[in-house]
């Protein structure tokens, strides 16, 4: 053992005992652990020629090679630390996007392993930009921090020049620029995490989202920033004073020295988070096998939904685009995503009939409609409405604090697979059956299907019936694939389950004037029962196309999510995330 004389410059002095010869970062650790000295990563210990020792570089030097006698001396780092940045402003707990700035959330979700540091050449960067705001206590929330749209992040206020909203100008003189590249989540977090996976309790998600935040940016953007707030009758602009001054020495601006308070950002104590970068959900941050487990208890949500109108054709095949905007036509092609499409058409008088065309996945699903009507004298087009939605994952993880959101789960099946019993246990919402290959026979075909719960189970009849011929056909079928929706928590506020009288009518009635999510299903399995399902009068009935009506029991389900047309959300590519690799009893560390 020996006694040891720790010096910090312009700080305390400190005797304590080291035993053998321990690594520098094993001094720092001591120090802070059985000391209780408080040392940030931005104090340095010195060589005997008083050069800085980085921090990254402490498990390379030994006591013995900085020892001075009896003494080790530390300073403090004149350079710019991000470590420093790290610890002032909390860069690894979650934000709320409603909240102010500077207020983070307690739980703390990972500390920050490696970064890309970047300071401009010229020393600062100074760029503007304006947004529209209904309130200038928004000027303070994390939100607006988000420069570029983010139409996950709530809304902000509506784009016009309505009395409620404002128009803002801000100036901002980037200093610093920090993205997050490895962290190493906390503990508690994962723990946390685990207990949500193990329980399966969805309600601890919201939990931990509480505790630990909806959000950390990748990248931060340090610096001093000013807000000015535009006068729509004279063009002009006002300055808005402290708070609403972003770092430096705000007295240099109060006194009108706008130079003066820019030159006062070369000092980086001064500096202010200006603005953020590429929101992650704070769940973007476990390893993928934990990531992955919470987005299947999470379920899978209606990404986008819309309602187009068509005019159906008696005449040819009638194929339907859809009006798909083009952030959501990029998650097709993102397997993490998993997305599937399921439509629906009416025009509340005649029954129309969908099924998806997918050329080669991942492209684009059209719709091919079709009715049961055979009426060959027709020439004018019907005026039909679609109905559809893509459900998949949600990688922001935004649904979990959605009054909305209850868990939905979809799959597309093979043809095989349908008549087997599929290994679903939960409440079937609807399906829809997809075709690979433009067969001529669909002009005249309609492709429909009933469920059959079987032991708890649910298989799925799949058949044709040839509009020309008059007659069921289930030749032709094996090509095809069939997209199946279902929930554990069916929600009664938009799903009914109907059980057909003895005349197959339901008694009770739809509540919409616009195309709903309908789906035929009995109980017991006989491959005779074939039937699709017919709306009259407000009523939906089993319709038997060859005039056999079947006495079997019949339920209609009525999946009616919120009819309102949808504004698309950014589903954003999953991160880079590679797992280190790591001692049995450390806590993972990841790339970002």
């Amino acid at each position: 053992m020996e006694k040891i004389t720790v010096k910090i410059k312009n700080g305390i002095n400190v005797s304590v005992i080291l035993e053998n010869d321990p690594s520098l970062y094993e001094v720092r650790k001591k120090l802070t652990t059985n000391y209780r000295l408080n040392i940030p990563n931005s104090i340095c210990f010195t060589t005997k020629d008083e050069a800085l020792i980085d921090f990254n570089d402490e498990c390379k030097y030994k006591l013995s090679d900085i020892l001075d006698g009896n003494k080790i001396y530390l300073v403090k780092d004149p350079r710019i630390n991000w470590k420093e940045l790290e610890g002032k402003f909390k860069l690894g707990n979650g934000r709320n996007y409603n909240d102010d700035k500077n207020k983070v959330v307690r739980g703390k979700v990972f500390s920050i392993v490696k970064s890309k540091f970047y300071i401009p050449e010229h020393d600062e960067e100074i760029y503007s930009h304006t947004m529209i705001l209904s309130s200038v206590n928004d000027l303070f929330k994390n939100k607006t921090l988000f420069f570029n749209p983010q139409p996950d992040i709530p809304h902000i206020a509506q784009q016009d020049n309505s009395e409620e909203t404002s128009k803002y100008k801000f100036q901002n003189i980037l200093k610093a620029a920090l993205e997050i590249k490895k962290v190493k989540p906390t503990k508690n977090f994962i723990d946390l995490v685990k207990k949500a996976i193990e329980l399966q309790d969805r309600n601890i998600l919201k939990y931990i989202i509480e505790n630990f935040g909806q959000f950390i940016p990748k990248t931060i953007i340090f610096g001093g920033r000013l807000h000015y707030k535009f006068n729509t009758y004279t063009e002009s602009t006002i300055q808005l004073q402290d708070p609403l001054i972003f770092g430096g020495d705000k007295e240099k601006m109060i006194q009108g020295k706008e130079d003066d308070w820019i030159f006062s950002l070369k000092n980086s104590d001064l500096w202010d988070i200006i603005e953020f970068r590429e929101p992650m959900s704070i769940f973007d941050f476990l390893p993928f096998d934990l990531k992955n487990k919470i987005r299947e208890l999470n379920g899978k949500a209606i990404l986008y939904s819309y309602i187009q109108d068509h005019d159906f054709e008696m005449h040819g095949l009638n194929i339907v685009e859809l009006k798909m905007p083009q952030n959501i036509v990029s998650i097709f092609s993102n397997k993490d995503v998993d997305p599937q499409v399921f439509a629906t058409a009416s025009n509340m008088e005649d029954n129309f009939h969908c099924i998806l065309y997918i050329q080669q996945p991942p492209s684009i699903p059209k719709v091919i409609i079709n009715c049961t009507k055979d009426n060959p004298n027709q020439e004018k087009p019907y005026r039909v409405k679609i109905r559809w939605m893509v459900v998949g994952n949600d990688l922001s993880f935004n649904s979990i604090l959605k009054p909305g959101h209850f868990h939905l789960q979809s799959i597309c099946c093979d043809y095989n697979a349908l008549n087997t019993v599929l290994n679903i246990d939960n409440t079937v919402l609807f399906g829809i059956p997809v075709t690979l290959k433009l067969d001529p026979s669909l002009e005249s075909s309609i492709i429909d299907h009933h469920f059959i719960k079987k032991n708890d189970k649910v298989c799925v009849s799949l058949y044709g019936y040839d509009l020309k011929e008059k007659k069921y056909f289930t030749h032709s079928l094996s090509d095809l694939k069939f997209n199946l929706l279902y929930t554990k928590y069916p929600n009664p506020n938009i799903f009914s389950y109907f059980k057909a009288g003895e005349d197959l009518f339901v008694e009770k009635t739809s509540r919409a004037q616009l195309p709903e999510f309908i789906s035929l299903h009995k109980e017991g399995y006989n491959q005779s029962d074939r039937g699709f399902i017919s709306r009259k009068n407000e009523r939906f009935f089993n319709k038997q196309l060859d005039g056999n009506i079947s006495q079997s029991q019949f339920f209609v389900a009525v999946f009616n999510p919120e009819p309102k047309v949808q504004k698309p959300s950014i589903i954003k590519s999953e991160v880079d995330v590679q797992a280190l690799q790591v001692n049995e009893n450390e806590q993972p560390i990841f790339i970002i």
